[in-house]
């Protein structure tokens, strides 16, 4: 049977804030449903699906990406930077040069 919870307890167990939450709703990623009172429930199952809940260590899996939606990971791009900067070059190889007449 499906737990629908507020926004705040699912804060309170989850790492979400009210406004992801209702981002996703909004999308049609997450069920919700409004209440008398006008506050929102949302599917605790569906929000689990997608968020780590607060306590549990946040595992990554290395290049490929995170285990849950919301996690830090080093992308690409940063990796693809850090490689231009170790070769002391100011922009990627496969940027574009400036033509020869506005090279200073």
């Amino acid at each position: 049977m499906t737990e629908w919870l507020t926004a705040d307890e699912l804060m309170a167990r989850y790492r979400v804030s009210e406004a992801r939450l209702l981002a996703y709703a909004m999308r049609g990623n997450l069920p919700s449903r409004r209440c008398p009172n006008g506050e929102r429930q949302y599917d605790e199952s569906r929000v689990s699906a997608y968020f780590a809940r607060r306590g549990v260590p946040l595992v990554g899996l290395g290049i490929l990406g995170a285990t849950r939606v919301g996690q830090a990971v080093q992308s690409g791009q940063s990796r693809r930077h850090e490689k231009v900067k170790a070769r002391g070059r100011s922009q990627p190889a496969d940027a574009e040069s400036p033509p020869d007449e506005l090279a200073g």
